[in-house]
C-alpha cells in the first residue's frame, strides 16, 4: 500500500499519514478522522478513476475484518452480500468501480444506523447490527474512501454533465430576504428546465426495503443559472458567471433543505451527500437523497412532475454586487451561499421553467420536450406576473 496512517511519529505529534516504501511523513494531523480524508483523496487521486479495480486501505481491511470478527462472536449484524465485501475488502482484493459506487450507496442509506443505540463504544448492546454492518463494508475509511473516488469519478467521466438549457425560455421574478442569526439572507427560487431523479445500482441487502431500493433517490439539477435577467423584483437582476465560486472554494458547510425548513434537511456538503459545483451555465446540484419519509415524498413528486423548482439563500459581502446609476438594474458578482432548497411552492426565479424528472435509464423525447417546456414555461410567468400584480397592489 502507498500510505498508511501512523501516531506520534517523527515531528507529527498527531495523525500522520506515512508513505509505506520511505517512511516520508507527507501529511499531520491533530485527528484521525482529518488523516483519513487525505488518505482518502491520496488513493483517488492515486489510481486513475478509469482504471479497471481500486485496492481498499489497510485501514478499511481492518474494519472489515473487525465486523468479521463480530460477526462470529455475536451471529448477527450484516447480510450474505456485507460478509462477502468483508471478505473481498480483508484479502485486498480490487474492487471494480461499480461496486465502489455500490459502497457508496450503503454507506449514504445506513449513515442514519449512527444514531442508534450501541453504535459507539460504551452504548448499551455496543455492536449494535448496524454498527457490524458498518464495518463489514470498511466503517468510516470505506466511506471516505467511496466517496473520493466516485466523486473523481464522476468529474472525470463527465457523468455530471449539465443538462441543455435554453437561455430564452424563463425570468427571475421574485425576491425575499429574512433576518437569520442576525444577518439579512437574501433568497432566489429558480423553476429549473430540467431535474433528474436517478435510480442507483444497489446490491441486494436484506436490511432493506426492496421499495426503497427500486425508488430512484438521486437528485441533480441547477439551484441558479448565470446571465438570467430577472423580471422587474422591481429592479432587473442577474447573476454574474463566477458569483459562487470563492463561497464554495471557502469549504464552508452548505445544506440543502426542503422549502427552507431546517428541520426537513436533505444533504450536506460536511457528509459529502450533498456536492455543489460552478460550471458555465450556473449552480449545479447533486444530491444523495435520504431514505427518510421527506425524501421518499420528494422524489414521488418530483417523478409525478409536482415539484420542480430549487431556491438558494446568500448574502452579499461588501462589493459583491454591483447596481446602475439609477438603480433599476443589479449584478450579483460574489455571494456567500447559506444553503441551497427544493420548493415545492411559486417559483421566485423561474430562470428555464419545465422542469421534468425521470429515472436515469429513461431517454427523453427530443422532439416533443421543447414544446412541452414552452406550453409550461408560459403557464408558469402568466402565474409569476399576476403575483407581482397583486403584490403591487397591496
Amino acid at each position: 500500500m502507498p500510505w498508511h496512517i501512523a501516531q506520534n511519529v517523527g515531528d507529527c505529534k498527531g495523525f500522520a499519514v506515512v508513505k509505506d516504501d520511505s517512511g516520508e511523513i507527507v501529511g499531520c494531523h491533530a485527528s484521525r478522522p482529518a488523516a483519513l480524508d487525505q488518505l482518502a483523496a491520496l488513493y483517488a487521486s492515486e489510481q486513475s478513476t478509469r482504471a479497471s479495480s481500486f485496492t481498499p486501505t489497510k485501514e478499511m481491511r481492518d474494519e472489515a475484518a473487525r465486523g468479521l470478527a463480530w460477526r462470529r462472536e455475536h451471529g448477527r449484524g450484516g447480510t450474505s452480500v456485507g460478509i462477502a465485501r468483508a471478505r473481498d475488502l480483508v484479502n485486498g482484493k480490487d474492487l471494480p468501480l461499480d461496486t465502489v459506487k455500490r459502497m457508496r450507496s450503503f454507506f449514504a442509506r445506513h449513515e442514519v444506523d449512527k444514531q442508534g443505540e450501541g453504535f459507539s463504544p460504551g452504548e448499551p448492546g455496543y455492536p449494535s447490527n448496524g454498527r457490524i454492518a458498518w464495518a463489514l463494508w470498511g466503517g468510516d475509511p470505506g466511506y471516505r474512501w467511496s466517496l473520493a473516488i466516485v466523486k473523481e469519478a464522476d468529474e472525470e467521466n463527465n457523468r455530471s454533465k449539465p443538462l441543455e438549457i435554453q437561455p430564452e425560455i424563463g425570468r427571475l421574478v421574485l425576491a425575499e430576504t429574512r433576518r437569520v442569526n442576525g444577518r439579512e439572507v437574501e433568497y432566489r427560487t429558480v423553476t429549473m428546465g430540467q431535474f433528474i431523479i436517478e435510480d442507483e445500482e444497489y446490491e441486494e441487502d436484506e436490511e432493506d426495503d426492496v421499495e426503497d431500493d427500486a425508488m430512484p433517490m438521486r437528485f441533480r439539477g441547477y439551484a441558479a443559472v448565470f446571465n438570467m435577467p430577472s423580471e422587474p423584483l422591481p429592479f432587473v437582476e442577474s447573476i454574474a458567471p463566477g458569483a459562487f465560486k470563492r463561497s464554495l472554494a471557502s469549504g464552508r458547510e452548505v445544506r440543502m433543505f426542503l422549502n427552507h425548513n431546517t428541520d426537513q434537511v436533505l444533504g450536506s456538503t460536511r457528509s459529502g451527500t450533498l456536492v455543489l459545483k460552478e460550471d458555465e451555465r450556473g449552480l449545479w446540484v447533486e444530491n444523495d437523497l435520504p431514505p427518510t419519509s421527506v425524501g421518499r415524498d420528494l422524489s414521488i413528486l418530483m417523478q409525478r412532475g409536482d415539484v420542480h423548482s430549487m431556491s438558494f439563500g446568500f448574502s452579499i459581502p461588501r462589493g459583491g454586487d454591483s447596481w446602475s446609476e439609477d438603480g433599476q438594474s443589479r449584478e450579483l458578482r460574489e455571494v456567500i451561499l447559506h444553503e441551497v432548497s427544493v420548493v415545492t411552492g411559486f417559483p421566485a426565479y423561474p430562470a428555464t421553467t419545465g422542469a421534468s424528472v425521470r429515472n436515469v435509464d429513461d431517454e427523453p423525447s427530443t422532439d416533443q420536450e421543447p414544446e412541452a417546456i414552452t406550453e409550461r414555461v408560459g403557464k408558469s410567468v402568466d402565474l409569476a406576473r399576476r403575483y407581482l400584480t397583486l403584490a403591487a397592489k397591496r
